[in-house]
């Protein structure tokens, strides 16, 4: 007996070997070997034709984390963005611990189940030392808390596949809230666009990104059609928005999309039949003021069929789809990205330190925002608080520009974002004015400087 059970647990480490191994491959395949254009996209075949847009149903770009997370596509993009940062042993651990959740949630029988329990203890005390052990050099960093509840637990022995679920979901919010929007924002995300729109494409995909939405607006010529696709743009403005709106708010944007499209004054009409726009109407009109979330989902799916039925094959192939690619494509190539600074400080120091610097680690505060403990009055932190801090300067036109992020301190009515999200896509005209007006003055002080300048002569 204890021969066979022997051989079980050599069996099983063996598997568990390969399981960690899986998780290191796929980050080192991401790390090491990363898509290049010139291997993964062949942008040439798509411009001459041989090579086919797939039309999909449903979104193809991972439009949040969770997507994102489990999608091996873009996961890889992450991945090398994660490296960036140097945040690599967060997706590591996430890896790991799926693999783990995974493992653990197979069924097995007699002798067999026990060695694999005594294994999966194993697992998780080698998962515990290397990521979340404040002394290992992979350590994630996490709260105090979490760290002594999963240690907890692992000192009883006893072993289950929610062992590390408050970590991993730690882990979440850090990819959610500090990570995702970043990575939007950056060069890998690009590349990841452009990995998938050369393959595929969706309707969901163009109204997500704007560069594509653009184009499509230009594409769709018929005024019907054109009402449709402003509806489906206003309908996810207040779908995205609803959970942060308030009931009058709510009401007051259900209402402005409704008097636009379906009332019987509507300025454009988007026709849905008597029954579809009742059912519209009652839950638009609810017993406790707030119209429901759904509400336009009828007559969303209705736009939805008529505009990809109609127009995405087409545009697919169309030149202009072709010129965001090779747009794309030539934005990747000419961004440079710069190494960013090392803000890590690894030190032993008191709790309280730790914590701040855990805080600072993750989210990177400015640093005239933080308050250092009296143990760190001699720290290199406060060297760097002396420099000057400018929070706003005067342009050359004269107006003022904050140098931080002061959305939140912006008095934006609510109700007004799916009329800026409109004009933004359609009320073009207007912008363009803008723009020449503002070019016009350019030119105008510069004339000034150089008048200014030859009289000094």
């Amino acid at each position: 007996m204890n021969s066979v059970l022997e051989k079980l647990r050599k069996k099983d480490s063996r598997d568990d070997v390969r399981r960690f191994s899986n998780g290191a491959d796929k980050i080192s395949i991401a790390t090491d070997n990363p898509l290049h254009l010139d291997k993964g996209i062949t942008l040439l075949n798509a411009c001459n034709g041989t090579e086919q847009i797939t039309i999909q149903d449903f979104c193809v770009l991972a439009q949040n984390i969770d997507h994102l997370l489990a999608d091996s596509s873009a996961l890889t993009f992450f991945i090398q963005f994660l490296e960036c940062y140097d945040k690599l042993n967060l997706v590591k651990f996430w890896i790991h611990v799926e693999g783990f959740k995974a493992s653990l949630g197979e069924e097995r029988v007699g002798c067999s189940q026990d060695a694999e329990t005594s294994l999966a203890l194993l697992d998780a005390r080698n998962i515990f030392s290397r990521y979340i052990d404040t002394d290992s050099a992979c350590s994630i960093s996490l709260p105090k808390k979490i760290s002594e509840r999963v240690f907890a637990r692992l000192s009883e022995g006893s072993i289950s596949a929610d062992i590390f679920d408050d970590a991993k979901n730690f882990v979440h919010s850090l990819f959610d809230l500090r990570y995702f929007k970043d990575f939007e924002n950056s060069v890998y995300h690009k590349k990841y666009q452009l990995h998938v729109f050369s393959r595929c494409c969706s309707l969901d995909d163009i109204l997500y990104v704007p560069a594509l939405l653009n184009a499509f607006l230009e594409f769709v010529d018929d005024r019907h059609d054109h009402d449709c696709l402003q509806f489906l743009i206003a309908c996810n403005a207040f779908e995205k928005n609803y959970n942060s709106l308030s009931d009058e708010e709510a009401l007051e944007d259900a209402m402005s999309i409704y008097d636009k499209y379906f009332s019987m004054q509507a300025l454009s009409p988007i026709r849905i039949g008597d029954t579809a726009r009742m059912r519209m109407e009652s839950e638009i009109c609810t017993d406790s003021g707030r119209p429901l979330q759904s509400s336009f989902r009828s007559a969303k799916q209705l736009c939805f069929l008529r505009i990809r039925e109609r127009y995405l094959e087409n545009f697919a192939q169309s030149p202009a789809y072709q010129n965001f690619l090779l747009e794309l494509e030539a934005e990747v190539r000419n961004t440079i990205e710069l190494p960013r600074p090392n803000r890590e400080i690894k030190c032993g120091s008191s709790s309280s330190d730790s914590q701040a610097l855990l805080f600072d680690h993750h989210f990177d505060i400015p640093e005239f925002k933080r308050t250092p403990s009296r143990s760190s009055q001699q720290s290199p932190l406060l060297t760097k608080r002396n420099r000057s801090l400018n929070l706003a300067e005067v342009d050359c036109m004269g107006q003022y520009r904050v140098l931080y992020d002061d959305s939140l301190a912006q008095e934006t009515s609510t109700p007004a974002k799916i009329r800026q999200k409109l004009r933004k896509y359609l009320d073009k005209s207007t912008l363009k004015e803008e723009e020449v007006a503002l070019e016009v003055a350019r030119t105008i002080i510069a004339d000034v400087h150089s008048m200014v300048e030859a009289g000094k002569r």
